[in-house]
């Protein structure tokens, strides 16, 4: 998952992608597979099974279910499925660290997926993860993770531009907004 949210938010990966990720394909055999799971993340794939099932006219309804089982996902694994590993190790927390940065991405591609659609926003936050080491910095897991529950529809972000923040509306977001 963590490839997949990675390897689709970059803005050449027509051309620098060589290997694709069938992700459909991985969340049903998270679905075949899984045993335990808590409250959010059986909701996350009811919702991913609703996505696919029901005809949405604008398209994006199927990704974004998607979008959202992943998000639950990596939710889970940070606060259940870590828990075996142990933490006193630095590639553990090294792991967290990744988990939850790639968490806190797939959240707002999400959030802006719902307002401006699937390709648009794979693309908004390929370029802003291109052009800003850590855009999303004003936001914690749990902002991102209450904004999702509680479906709200931003039409702007506070990113952080040369340690400045600045709130940026999601349809400006391109390489306009960067001079290029």
């Amino acid at each position: 998952m963590i490839f997949y949210i990675n390897s689709e938010t970059i803005t050449r990966r027509e051309h620098d992608v060589d290997h694709r990720i069938d992700i459909v394909q991985v969340i049903n055999n998270i679905n075949e597979n899984i045993k335990y799971g808590n409250s959010e993340l059986f909701l996350a794939i009811f919702h991913y099974q609703e996505s696919r099932i029901y005809f949405d006219g604008s398209g994006f309804h199927k990704q974004r279910g998607e979008l959202e089982f992943l998000f639950w996902y990596l939710n889970f694994v940070l606060h259940e499925g870590i828990k075996g590993i142990g933490y006193e190790s630095e590639d553990t927390f090294k792991l967290i660290s990744v988990i939850r940065s790639t968490q806190i991405k797939c959240g707002f591609w999400y959030l802006m997926c719902r307002h401006i659609g699937f390709d648009e926003s794979r693309y908004a936050t390929a370029v802003l993860y291109e052009n800003l080491s850590d855009p999303f910095s004003y936001y914690t897991n749990a902002d991102v993770t209450k904004m999702i529950k509680n479906k709200e529809e931003l039409s702007e972000y506070k990113i952080l531009f040369n340690d400045v923040y600045k709130n940026i509306k999601v349809q400006d977001i391109s390489y306009d907004l960067f001079g290029k």
